[in-house]
């Protein structure tokens, strides 16, 4: 086990993902904003309004970076078969919010398999977790490596 300290460039992937997100989901709720928009979920409304400011050039080169580090991802990773980072900023909000994508949105953009595992309990007793991430098109190996991953978390 070591620390592995991706290219600078790794770092601005989660915004990435979160303004194609943004801007798709503009593109896909234009109707209902324009004719419903009182009716719509908070949330929703905020995505579809924080979407109508990402232009098509930011989107564009959104989708670049993506495609672009997919295509090297590998590769940057040298000879480490499993990265483990971390799953969450703590224990799980309450029931009636699903919380923040932020710690996946990065591996969502990259295309590869992830897996969290349960790793200790906060200071209010609930869970904490950890994403072990894989090579792509690796998802057995990655299994693999959770299962030995988890026993040792367990102990």
């Amino acid at each position: 086990m070591r620390e592995v300290v991706l290219p600078a460039e790794y770092n601005a992937l989660s915004d990435a993902q979160h303004a194609i997100v943004q801007y798709e989901t503009a593109r896909l709720f234009d109707w209902e904003l324009r004719e419903m928009r009182d009716r719509l979920d908070k949330g929703v409304r905020d995505l579809v309004e924080g979407g109508l400011a990402v232009t098509q050039s930011q989107y564009n080169a959104a989708q670049d970076l993506g495609h672009r580090l997919r295509q090297r991802f590998d590769t940057d990773l040298g000879d480490v078969d499993v990265l483990m980072v971390p799953g969450s900023e703590g224990e799980p909000p309450p029931v009636s919010n699903c919380g923040s994508n932020i710690f996946i949105r990065m591996w969502m953009m990259l295309h590869v398999p992830d897996v969290s595992l349960p790793a200790g309990r906060g200071p209010g007793g609930l869970p904490l977790s950890v994403q072990l991430i894989g090579r792509h098109n690796d998802d057995a190996a990655l299994l693999t490596h959770a299962r030995r991953i988890e026993a040792a978390l367990a102990t």
